[in-house]
């Protein structure tokens, strides 16, 4: 499966020269839709005005940490759909539970390689498809429920611009979306 390399990614990172790293590799496996944060508080500002597609942030951070970045994002009906990869130098096998129970959807260790990226960004993207689309479902049931359908049309949408290999099955749920109206 191809990764959509037009999708748009944010970087999470309080070091400015580790954002530039992860950019200058983001752009050298085709990614030219990037922006950045210095810190999960930052990020949630950015998630709450303009659309993000994927996530790449680092765990130890000040004022939001990763972890209650990932977490405030799961627990976000509007944003839980967004894959979150963590980068970080955190190791214990304590972390990687924490960031797999707040639902990660990768975990990458640093000093980052670009074909440690690559691989991941293919992993994360086949392997979280199935879950997530399930997922999608049931929170577009509840929005048409709630006569919310512009909301889940967004959701749609922008799970398409994420998963363009699986358009024709995004579709056909926004098929059923529309019969629902």
């Amino acid at each position: 499966m191809a990764v959509n390399t037009n999708m748009r990614v944010l970087i999470v990172d309080d070091f400015s020269t580790m954002r530039r790293i992860i950019k200058n590799i983001l752009r050298q496996l085709g990614f030219n839709n990037i922006i950045e944060a210095d810190d999960g508080t930052a990020a949630w500002e950015i998630l709450t005005k303009d659309q993000v597609d994927f996530i790449i942030s680092d765990w130890n951070m000040p004022l939001m940490n990763g972890l209650a970045l990932l977490r405030e994002i799961r627990s976000n009906p509007a944003h839980r759909h967004i894959p979150f990869l963590f980068l970080t130098s955190r190791t214990e096998a304590r972390d990687v539970a924490l960031a797999s129970d707040g639902g990660v959807s990768g975990y990458l260790i640093k000093p980052l390689t670009i074909k440690a990226l690559s691989e991941t960004l293919n992993s994360v993207f086949e392997s979280n498809f199935e879950r997530d689309f399930d997922m999608l479902k049931a929170e577009i049931r509840t929005l048409c429920a709630g006569k919310k359908h512009d909301k889940a049309e967004e959701l749609l949408s922008a799970f398409e611009r994420t998963h363009p290999a699986q358009a024709t099955r995004i579709r056909l749920e926004r098929v059923h979306l529309l019969m629902d109206l």
